[in-house]
């Protein structure tokens, strides 16, 4: 038997058409972005922080100014006041010198000169050698001129420049604004610092 010859076999292709779906991640990846956001901050603020009260608030913490050491500390109003704030603060802290003159003589005002309230001033010098010196320098004049200390005390804010050890806070400096304030000897205080460096 001899082999019909056949025409070619044609193969048919189905085209079928592809959908662009590339501008859809853009808004997907901002949507699992705000999800992971915001169960990360379910988890972290829910009722699993031990430090939270009740509402998942912060839970207060108990301070006592019973606790905060103020013996040989410098302070102003009256002694015995019933209530006394302990107020830290760095003499090289552009915020310390915001509140110390613009909030504290209101406080002064009000608290302090009406007998209420006795503020203890505590060092947080954490800006640098400046900010050690000017404490220590701010317990010379408490320990040697009590009835000045406040007076230098707003004058060395007064004279504060930029932050940390950029100017005006080495002891040549606060030698030098020392001897502005009348009723202090700023050598004897400066005897008095070298002498106490330690303490």
């Amino acid at each position: 038997m001899e082999p019909t010859s056949s025409s070619p076999t044609q193969n048919a292709v189905a085209v079928v058409p592809v959908r662009d779906y590339s501008a859809l991640y853009m808004p997907i990846a901002i949507v699992l972005a705000g999800l992971l956001i915001a169960g990360g901050l379910y988890m972290g603020l829910s009722g699993g922080n031990a430090a939270a009260g009740a509402g998942g608030k912060p839970a207060a913490v108990a301070v006592n100014v019973k606790d905060v050491k103020t013996e040989n500390t410098p302070f102003i109003g009256n002694p015995d006041a019933k209530a006394v704030m302990a107020y830290w603060s760095d003499y090289q802290c552009p915020f310390c010198k915001q509140s110390e003159l613009s909030t504290m003589p209101e406080i002064i005002a009000k608290y302090v000169d009406t007998g209420k309230l006795k503020v203890v001033f505590k060092d947080f010098a954490f800006l640098g050698q400046d900010s050690i010196t000017a404490a220590s320098y701010g317990h010379a004049v408490w320990n040697l001129y009590p009835d000045k200390y406040f007076e230098w005390r707003e004058a060395v804010y007064g004279a504060q420049d930029d932050e940390g050890d950029q100017g005006f806070g080495d002891a040549a400096s606060i030698d030098k604004l020392t001897k502005t304030i009348s009723g202090i000897d700023a050598a004897k205080v400066a005897a008095y610092v070298a002498k106490n460096k330690e303490t």
